[in-house]
């Protein structure tokens, strides 16, 4: 018996193929990742008095509309009783520690929900601090946003 070399071509080539579809069957199907980014929103540091209040915001514009999926954030002064949220409007989308007690941190959305925030509207970091210490620096407050694009997902 003998095996020319086109019939020894079609034999690789079948092999090849059972082998792939023996790799592609036994694969589990997983959906793509999604591209999910990180914008960050700063408050400076600033003076205050003890027994002061101050409230403030800064504000981020996303280029284009996006899915919000969760926060995390640093927060200033310790001897300060602070409030912080992330909102949309009027729409308050995550509530940061209140008092001297600490929230969950990072905190996400559950999985498969998002908030949606239209393009170039901004999406509002707002801290009330105040100090029950005596006079000093509020040190910051910094909050990491993270989401991904409408656009595909």
């Amino acid at each position: 018996m003998t095996v020319s070399r086109r019939e020894l071509l079609a034999g690789a080539a079948l092999l090849l193929l059972v082998a792939v579809a023996a790799v592609r069957i036994a694969m589990v199907d997983r959906p793509p990742l999604r591209p999910l980014s990180v914008e960050g929103i700063t408050i400076p540091s600033e003076p205050i008095a003890g027994g002061q209040t101050i409230v403030r915001e800064a504000q981020w514009h996303s280029p284009s509309d996006v899915y919000v999926m969760g926060w995390s954030y640093r927060l200033g002064a310790p001897t300060t009783t602070l409030e912080m949220t992330l909102r949309h409007r009027d729409t308050v989308i995550f509530l940061g520690p209140r008092g001297l007690g600490t929230a969950q941190n990072p905190m996400l959305l559950p999985p498969g929900t998002g908030y949606r925030l239209p393009a170039n509207e901004p999406l509002t970091l707002r801290v009330s601090v105040t100090n029950s210490g005596p006079a000093g620096e509020t040190a910051g407050t910094e909050a990491l946003v993270y989401f991904v694009p409408v656009q595909g997902n």
